[in-house]
């Protein structure tokens, strides 16, 4: 005959598990601290230490949140590829914003496309790329940086970066379905169509679903900054030093 048990419930009830998770900025904040001084991007004949990648990515990040980005706004980045695209990506990731970057192949009305659908808050554009800073305008849009050379815009993100240089921003609190990155692709619909990392699944699909019924979320969070690394690098086709060398301490 076999006894059964009863677990008591604990006092107070079961204790929610946490669903904060890392944010990804935090890997500038870590390499910064234990590997300052060595190369950590490499673009052309350019490099920066992960100091000063640390640096560049705060001041944009200080300069964004003046400007009245927060977490959960969308910042949508048409680009070629250069510093001033990756520092974006992690300013976003900083202030817990959502990183929307395109094809910089793609037509202006179809850039004005992505606009819409992601709900981005702000623009920052390629200065080889006048005519879709002007096709993404939209009531919704607030602003538009301009990335590199150009006569548009209402600031350049270099101008930006000088103006908060030495300022300090936290990593922003995120937990596993905040919104992350909205990475749109093509599909058979003849509209791109925004995939989402691990974290942000249930949460995209509730916010952009109206707007973007062919969401398609990604499932794989336990390796999301490896993930991200892998795609900047793939993005802006420069070298990501993540790891230090073989046999270094950390």
């Amino acid at each position: 005959m076999t006894e059964t048990v009863t677990i008591p419930t604990p006092r107070g009830g079961l204790a929610r598990m946490s669903r904060r998770v890392m944010n990804l900025a935090h890997m500038l904040t870590q390499n910064a601290r234990r590997h300052g001084d060595r190369i950590g991007f490499i673009w052309g004949d350019k490099s920066w230490t992960w100091r000063e990648i640390d640096g560049h990515v705060s001041a944009l990040a200080a300069g964004l949140a003046a400007r009245g980005i927060a977490k959960g706004d969308r910042i949508l980045v048409h680009s070629k590829n250069c510093d001033e695209m990756f520092w974006s990506m992690f300013a976003a990731f900083r202030l817990g914003a959502v990183w929307v970057p395109t094809n910089f192949r793609l037509m202006p009305d179809e850039v004005a496309y992505l606009a819409t659908a992601s709900g981005a808050k702000a623009f920052l554009c390629h200065g080889d790329f006048p005519d879709h800073a002007t096709a993404a305008a939209n009531p919704a849009l607030e602003f538009i940086w301009r990335i590199g050379e150009g006569g548009f815009g209402e600031k350049a993100v270099s101008d930006v970066i000088a103006d908060h240089a030495g300022a300090r921003i936290e990593n922003a609190a995120v937990d596993y379905d905040d919104p992350c990155w909205f990475f749109f692709t093509s599909g058979t619909t003849g509209r791109s169509k925004a995939a989402a990392s691990a974290e942000t699944a249930r949460s995209i699909s509730r916010q952009v679903h109206d707007r973007s019924p062919q969401m398609k979320p990604m499932r794989s969070p336990c390796r999301r900054a490896f993930w991200v690394t892998r795609c900047a690098r793939f993005i802006t086709r420069c070298d990501i030093r993540a790891r230090p060398p073989r046999g270094v301490a950390v």
